[in-house]
């Protein structure tokens, strides 16, 4: 039996993404630092309430394909927009565009779990999947993440997730 048979078909690609992540990936730390929330999602007083600096750490395994594609097995905590801790751990993916040794364009998507004090007091794994664009030189890489409105509602969801990855 090889390690991902028990993903069948349509998940056996990412169980052998996720599985060369780990075994021969390289090293990455996350750096996240910035938060963007929407103007027109929340009211002045709210956003002079929102925490922007979104300080945190994080660790990942990655592998660049033969195509030059990203994917990535990682977990990061970082301040959330109300100065809470956030836990999140996931995967993530992104095509690039240009040369490998000069400026590149990426884009891809995460699918993680996150744990926030918003929900449940941090019991509750909220699941997610967004989109991920990246700047990359080298093995440094600017990244970001769009949390789009969660409802019709004003005041959640309408946020830029602005985080630095540096590969060793």
């Amino acid at each position: 039996m090889h390690a991902c048979d028990w993903a069948g078909k349509w998940l056996e690609y990412t169980c052998y993404q996720l599985k060369d992540s780990i075994d021969h990936g390289d090293t990455d730390l996350y750096v996240p630092f910035y938060s963007i929330h929407g103007r027109s999602t929340y009211t002045p007083e709210k956003l002079s309430e929102l925490n922007a600096h979104t300080w945190g750490l994080g660790y990942g395994r990655s592998v660049i394909n033969g195509d030059g594609d990203w994917y990535s097995l990682y977990g990061m905590v970082f301040q959330d927009s109300h100065d809470k801790p956030e836990y999140l751990g996931g995967w993530g993916y992104q095509t690039y565009w240009g040369s490998r040794d000069s400026l590149q364009a990426g884009l891809g998507y995460t699918v993680f779990v996150t744990l926030r004090s918003d929900y449940g007091n941090y019991l509750i794994p909220v699941p997610a999947i967004l989109p991920l664009a990246s700047v990359r030189y080298g093995s440094a890489s600017l990244m970001a993440s769009y949390v789009p409105r969660l409802s019709a509602n004003k005041g959640n969801g309408d946020v830029l997730f602005i985080f630095a990855k540096f590969s060793f």
